[in-house]
């Protein structure tokens, strides 16, 4: 697994120190929450980067798994706008994480609405947006977690970096590669939203015109996937016509000649 490595660190901090404040820990319960407490006491975006987590945060109200040998940081902004739309946003993320990642996109996909996944739909990696609404500001988080090592044979589901592309990276390196962007998206969405985001997103989507089953406000939706709104919902084509789904669970993708 991974060791504190004091220079790698050094080598983080100043080839980011031109938009970020960085703190990395060895073990933390959620760099969420440790984020969500710190960004209000910097005039800089903020970087929270763990070895570890105990209680990492996942999708409404899961426990992110989160062992040693994976890639943990939380993202902070403050804006002063309170009144910005984050529909989608976690969709630019993962945009923007497919590209500075750096693996080929016929091997790497996306999967709505927050999911980094192989070709074949194994899960390599999540992001967690939390937004916090003040009186005259907003603050953004953004979760990210992504698998570095190869991962238990009991696993089947999931992916790491080094199985898909073989690249080993250490979470340094991989804030490295990520954060630029993350930077450069977070300022577009402001200004563009998700809309300038959602080619790119759609030429990167893994199950792109099959079949979905998805759980949404108690309902299971069945349908072919055509479509991401300019609000980053998901587009389906039903027997009863087209269903636009803010959020919700993907329970099945059907194989292309199903």
């Amino acid at each position: 697994m991974f060791l504190r490595n004091p220079v790698e660190e050094d080598q983080l901090n100043n080839s980011l120190k031109r938009h970020w404040a960085i703190e990395v820990y060895d073990e933390v319960p959620s760099t969420m929450d440790v984020a969500e407490e710190k960004v209000m006491a910097t005039s800089s975006p903020l970087l929270i980067l763990a070895k570890k987590q105990s209680s990492g945060r996942g999708r409404q109200g899961r426990v992110w798994e989160s062992p040693e040998g994976g890639f943990y940081g939380t993202y902070a902004f403050t804006t002063n706008s309170a009144s910005t739309s984050f529909g989608g946003f976690s969709l630019a993320v993962g945009l923007s994480l497919v590209r500075s990642l750096g693996i080929d996109v016929d091997l790497l996909k996306l999967k709505w609405p927050n999911d980094l996944v192989s070709h074949d739909g194994r899960k390599l990696g999540g992001i967690l947006i939390d937004v916090k609404h003040k009186s005259n500001s907003t603050i953004a988080l953004i979760g990210i977690g992504i698998n570095l090592l190869k991962i238990s044979t009991k696993n089947i589901d999931a992916i790491s970096v080094e199985e898909l592309s073989g690249k080993l990276l250490t979470p340094i390196r991989t804030a490295m590669m990520l954060s630029d962007g993350v930077f450069e998206t977070f300022n577009i969405f402001l200004e563009k939203e998700f809309s300038f985001f959602k080619a790119g997103w759609l030429k990167c989507s893994y199950g792109y015109n099959r079949r979905f089953v998805v759980e949404s406000g108690g309902d299971c939706v069945d349908g072919l996937f055509r479509d991401i709104g300019n609000d980053g919902s998901l587009v389906l084509e039903t027997r009863e016509g087209p269903r636009v789904l803010a959020s919700g669970h993907i329970k099945r993708i059907y194989a292309a000649d199903d």
